[in-house]
């Protein structure tokens, strides 16, 4: 009974936040953060991981169309299941982005899923690294370890992605959106020879094409701002922390 209430009174700030009126939106300003794998001769693998970040902004040509345009920063690790951190070693993938977004959905709809595609241009490590490093660390299955990599990071990668907006008013939208990131160029590749820990002996080669798929979660403002979903949110907040709070004293 008492999530049925929560429902209710979630779906009546909803409506309150939604009702028709006549403000159009124009722009957004969207920043995420996520994480994602490589692939490997198009297996999904764990030992490579990368983190990623981006700032974009929207303009609505219509309600459904928008073109997209911003900056990225993607931190890829080498070996990332045997390390505390990104991985072995890390390197970065950093430049500007263009594409775009198709909506579904009225605009006047709380929930807003779309398809997209993204050119993300790079300008960092865009030349061949290789090395060999040993790598220390305090974990059980692998405490010693000596690496040889290659590594050359695309110059562009395409990314198709589908994503959903959960609108929290009409200016602020809680975003999240999968992506499959594919390099036109460049390879990451290492061989792992595990020294010290309960894996001691193992040896692992990776060959990867820049190619990845990644999730992220973000938060986005269409503009112009409307001065009234100020208070709105406030006290669409407001009551729901309110219900919460008196159905535990009960």
């Amino acid at each position: 009974m008492k999530r049925i209430s929560l429902l209710l009174l979630f779906t009546s700030l909803t409506i309150s936040l939604f009702a028709q009126d006549d403000w159009e939106r124009k722009w957004g300003v969207e920043a995420t953060i996520g994480s994602g794998s490589f692939y490997e001769n198009k297996t999904l693998v764990n030992e490579d991981s990368y983190n990623a970040f981006e700032v974009t902004a929207d303009y609505y040509i219509t309600p459904r169309l928008a073109l997209s345009a911003g900056l990225y920063l993607e931190q890829d690790g080498v070996m990332s299941n045997y390390a505390d951190d990104i991985g072995m070693k890390s390197f970065c993938m950093f430049g500007p982005e263009v594409g775009g977004k198709f909506y579904f959905f009225p605009k006047k709809w709380m929930v807003q899923p779309y398809v997209g595609a993204m050119l993300k241009t790079n300008v960092l490590n865009l030349g061949k690294e290789k090395g060999k490093f040993g790598y220390e660390s305090n974990k059980v299955d692998c405490s010693k370890a000596v690496v040889d990599y290659d590594i050359q990071c695309p110059a562009a990668s395409v990314a198709p992605k589908l994503g959903i907006d959960l609108r929290l008013t009409k200016s602020v939208i809680l975003t999240a959106n999968m992506d499959y990131r594919i390099g036109l160029y460049g390879h990451n590749r290492s061989h792992t020879e595990v020294l010290e820990g309960y894996h001691a002996g193992n040896a692992y080669d990776i060959d990867e094409s820049m190619v990845r798929n990644g999730y992220s979660i973000g938060l986005k403002i269409d503009l112009p701002w409307r001065k009234k979903d100020n208070g709105k949110l406030l006290k669409g907040l407001l009551d729901v922390i309110y219900f919460w709070i008196s159905s535990k004293a009960y």
